[in-house]
């Protein structure tokens, strides 16, 4: 074999290695890269759970609870800052546990006298803060999970309780729905329909056995 042919050998074979390290080294950087966007995604996902959790309070959580039994026209009042009745109940409950003045003999005393079902004042303005926070928080969840920084699997486990299936509703519906129009929380609605869209798949027979039973 001639020298000029070895030497086209040699050069044939340094490439092909080059070539081989190369595509090792970039391969490898893909590798790298995905489990760089994996490990983002992960800490993005719990840091965005710890500041959901952070955002509730026991009072915002008993609030979301109350407010999601509210009718249309209890939502629109408590939304546009008017005064509404309540049941009972349901009054003695924000009573002791949201309104500002529990507790204090002559505003408590008074609101017993008059046996007052309306929610207006401190305690509605109370009431409003704690939902408008709940679902401010919310909306900043669900911008993470529209935005695909967080894993979409985890969002829908911890969020599935949502949508209720006996209710045909999803969380805070019917005040979202007054909420500057609907359009206050338009991530938190996406991530809704996609709840009742997931629930329908999943559950074929749902609608026809609830129609049925009623």
């Amino acid at each position: 074999m001639e020298t000029y042919e070895i030497i086209n050998v040699i050069v044939g074979i340094a490439s092909a290695f080059f070539f081989l390290i190369t595509a090792v080294g970039a391969i490898i950087a893909v590798f790298q890269l995905r489990e760089m966007k994996r490990q983002a995604k992960q800490k993005t996902t719990v840091n965005i759970m710890i500041k959901w959790c952070n955002a509730i309070s026991k009072e915002t959580s008993f609030a979301e609870n109350i407010v999601e039994n509210f009718t249309k026209s209890q939502c629109e009042a408590l939304y546009n800052r008017e005064p509404f009745d309540v049941d009972i109940e349901t009054k003695e409950k924000l009573c002791v546990t949201l309104c500002p003045n529990h507790g204090k003999e002559h505003d408590c005393k008074k609101c017993k006298e008059t046996k007052s079902l309306e929610v207006s004042d401190l305690l509605l303005q109370e009431l409003r803060w704690h939902i408008i926070c709940y679902l401010n928080a919310l909306e900043t969840v669900m911008i993470a999970w529209k935005h695909k920084s967080v894993y979409d699997e985890t969002i829908l486990e911890q969020f599935s309780s949502f949508y209720d299936p006996s209710r045909k509703r999803n969380i805070l519906e019917e005040f979202r729905k007054v909420a500057g129009g609907g359009k206050s929380y338009p991530v938190i609605n996406s991530f809704c329909d996609d709840l009742k869209a997931k629930y329908e798949k999943e559950n074929p027979n749902a609608l026809g056995k609830t129609t049925r039973g009623n």
